[in-house]
């Protein structure tokens, strides 16, 4: 097999990867847009006025009539990586340092969720395998959407 062949098979992979991530649709809500990569990282770290994003992440946006949702998605090298992040950024939101409120742990779907107020928006983590989920959704049932994306996601 040729480097060619390698290199295209490479390229799928990876895009089928990033597309098994995030469904067409969720709900009632549409895909409007990813960012990935350096895209992702450099809206991450603008959000947090500082560098804090590993070098692989993604975002994606979803529109729907009840408003939006978009999911940041983190990619470390190994699950005690993601699971040591996913701790850091629940003591980091603490309702005493950010604009958040009501954080707690939950169980969706039989996972571990930390869910907080941002406001506008619930607020869901998630730690899978070596990656780490954040999801703003703006929802009268916010859980449903989780509940949903977990499904999908699992």
């Amino acid at each position: 097999m040729g480097w060619p062949i390698i290199a295209i098979i490479m390229v799928v992979g990876i895009t089928c990867q990033q597309r098994n991530i995030f469904p067409d649709t969720l709900l009632d809500y549409t895909l409007n847009q990813i960012y990935s990569d350096n895209l992702a990282r450099e809206t991450v770290d603008k959000l947090h006025l500082q560098p804090i994003s590993p070098d692989i992440n993604h975002i994606a946006y979803y529109q729907g009539d009840s408003g939006n949702i978009t999911i940041y998605v983190a990619t470390f090298p190994d699950h005690k990586q993601a699971r040591m992040a996913y701790e850091k950024m629940i003591v980091k939101i603490t309702p005493f340092n950010t604009i958040f409120s009501g954080g707690l742990y939950t169980r969706i779907q039989g996972k571990e969720v930390y869910r907080l107020d941002g406001g506008i928006d619930d607020h869901f983590l998630f730690v899978k395998e070596k990656q780490v989920f954040w999801l703003a959704v703006q929802a009268s049932t916010p859980d449903i959407v989780v509940k949903e994306y977990i499904e999908y996601i699992f």
